[in-house]
């Protein structure tokens, strides 16, 4: 009897011991890397042994949507990969989410399109193909948020809006450039 109080009580231990939770890490401002940080280095490797930013490659969403106007990926007359509902998509750096001031101006558009719409309305948030699901998905959501939160602050109620990420698996391009990548990396609204 004591053999098997014994042993039940060192599986337990080493059951509870397996399954400890160790503190996540938070970086510190000091620990935090810019985009500025990653579009000066010269090599950015992924998890999938990709190299990113060899060559001229860049992440800044302005840098981009010239290089894109230039070689025929968005237009440069402001309309950048306009749905059919009218409203435009907005553009985010390699691994950001925040909404550069560039950006502001396709916000804006949508603030004057959504004014007359009593609708619903789904923002989508999308990535390019690097990182796992699991990160991607949940940039796609900080994405989609901040679309919102810039849209809700400029006056739009908050209850027309239904946020959801697309993670990766919806790309509107599919080569394997940096100009490709960076129209994937979007959020998109469409009224329901």
């Amino acid at each position: 009897m004591k053999k098997i109080t014994l042993i039940s009580a060192f599986l337990a231990l080493l059951f509870f011991a397996g399954c400890s939770q160790t503190a996540p890490i938070v970086p510190s401002d000091k620990d935090k890397i810019s985009s500025g940080d990653i579009s000066n280095n010269p090599s950015v490797n992924t998890d999938n042994g990709v190299n990113i930013g060899e060559g001229n490659a860049t992440t800044n969403p302005n840098d981009i949507k010239s290089k894109m106007s230039s070689s025929g990926g968005l237009p440069n007359d402001g309309s950048f990969n306009n749905s059919s509902s009218g409203l435009q998509s907005v553009y985010f750096g390699f691994g950001d989410y925040s909404i550069v001031n560039d950006m502001y101006k396709a916000v804006d558009k949508n603030v004057d399109g959504l004014k007359n719409y009593n609708g619903k309305i789904k923002i989508e948030g999308n990535c390019d193909e690097f990182g796992t699901d699991e990160f991607n998905y949940a940039l796609g959501l900080k994405r989609a948020k901040a679309v919102k939160d810039a849209l809700v602050a400029k006056g739009v109620p908050a209850g027309m809006f239904s946020i959801i990420s697309l993670g990766e698996s919806t790309p509107i391009c599919t080569d394997a450039t940096d100009e490709c990548y960076a129209q994937n990396r979007r959020v998109d609204l469409k009224k329901q």
